[in-house]
């Protein structure tokens, strides 16, 4: 049997984790949800997710010890280390501004989208992420 692809989700709105990641299950895929960028990188590495989906405002969980874990931080992590290099990464972010798309792509996001989501919008681009058309 084939295995679901697995998709990690962070974000730290409890409610996206909820209607986004519901949503993705019951499309077949496995969510590895997470609140925070530390839990993010730590999941990425031992669980091998197939692609992120990734916010750009995550606060720090430990802003004492590591001031900045937003979502450009995350994508530089993962695009720093060999499990996670090649992976697509859709940044999903209330962030606005003409520069925003611009900066995820150098930081590393394959797509951008704005929240709220159009869900089958990002239901098609996983799917192209992920080459299943």
């Amino acid at each position: 049997m084939e295995r679901r692809r697995r998709i990690l989700l962070a974000d730290d709105d409890q409610v996206i984790l909820k209607s986004v990641g519901g949503f993705l299950q019951r499309h077949g895929y496995e969510v590895l949800a997470c609140q925070d960028g530390p839990t993010a990188l730590l999941k990425a590495r031992s669980e091998k997710p197939d692609l992120a989906v990734v916010d750009l405002g995550m606060q720090s969980p430990r802003p004492t010890v590591c001031p900045i874990f937003d979502g450009y931080t995350l994508m530089g992590w993962f695009r720093s280390i060999p499990e996670t290099a090649r992976m697509p990464v859709i940044v999903l972010t209330g962030a606005e501004g003409s520069d925003t798309n611009q900066r995820c792509m150098l930081a590393g996001a394959t797509a951008t989208m704005h929240k709220p989501a159009n869900m089958q919008r990002l239901l098609n681009t996983i799917r192209i992420e992920l080459d299943e058309f």
